[in-house]
């Protein structure tokens, strides 16, 4: 049986925001959402795997 931790609720919805909030959001698009849902809550980039993701933000 999973539970979230105190205060996880308040502070999802507090990044909830992503851009609006000034923080960079990336969309994984490996992942059980479409490219198109994805797109829709416009995040600063979106990436097909892993490994571009790393090779984006140049870690």
């Amino acid at each position: 049986m999973a539970r979230a931790f105190p205060d996880t609720r308040a502070a999802l919805e507090r990044m909830r925001a992503g851009n609006a909030a000034g923080c960079a959001t990336v969309a994984a698009l490996w992942g059980m959402f479409s490219a198109e849902a994805l797109a829709a809550e416009n995040p600063t980039m979106m990436c097909a795997s892993l490994s571009a993701m790393v090779e984006r933000l140049s870690l």
